[in-house]
């Protein structure tokens, strides 16, 4: 029987077990055996891989008695980041949130990361829309169950052989109830107004880059 406990265990070791399978054994046999090292550098560059990763290759061809060759693989990946820091990569990457690891040349660095912090402002700014937007609708359903309870407690009102007292009780427990509902309307209004803010200084930054 899997607990809860046992089934948390389970899930962190399957995904230590996948990082270690797909973070190690970079390469298969033919690949090494083919040994295309510019061509593997270049798909490593253009994924924005540091020239480490080499060394992760060089673990997955020890086994079939094949050495990389850095020269070639380097110049690949080299070529690879051409495609890897280009502004609108950057721009797509912060978008998605993803991190930057630090690899864009020089001469490629400076537009790069332009693009890359904008993209991660949009990021950002589309969770705090979605932030916003699910307060709202949790303060549109506290409404609703308090105009419900508000309803409720009317119908106590005319009930007969009710109490002087308790009928006062009742109006005092209405008007916190009406209270309540004042304060949830104001917190949709202000976060509605944050909402129409962020879109847009989304579409500022949208048109501005004009990346697809």
């Amino acid at each position: 029987m899997i607990t809860p406990k046992n089934g948390m265990l389970y899930c962190i070791l399957s995904t230590i077990f996948l990082i270690f399978i797909f973070g190690c054994a970079s390469l298969d046999k033919a690949d090494c055996r083919q040994g295309d090292w510019f061509g593997i550098g270049y798909e490593d560059g253009a994924r924005g891989y540091h020239a480490t990763q080499i060394s992760n290759h060089r673990n997955a061809c020890k086994k079939y008695g094949v050495t990389p060759d850095y020269q070639e693989y380097e110049s690949g990946r080299q070529k690879g980041l051409e495609k890897y820091c280009t502004p609108q990569n950057g721009y797509r990457l912060g978008g998605k949130g993803y991190r930057y690891n630090e690899v864009c040349p020089d001469d490629m660095k400076d537009s790069f990361l332009e693009a890359y912090h904008q993209g991660k402002t949009v990021y950002q700014i589309k969770k705090d829309i979605k932030t916003s937007q699910r307060k709202i609708e949790n303060l549109k359903t506290d409404i609703q169950n308090n105009k419900e309870k508000i309803s409720d407690k009317e119908d106590e009102l005319v009930k007969d052989g009710i109490k002087s007292n308790e009928r006062k009780k009742i109006l005092r427990e209405i008007r916190s109830i009406e209270e309540d509902i004042k304060k949830n309307r104001s917190q949709i209004r202000r976060y509605t107004h944050m909402v129409r803010e962020n879109e847009l200084d989304l579409d500022r930054i949208e048109s501005h880059f004009g990346f697809d």
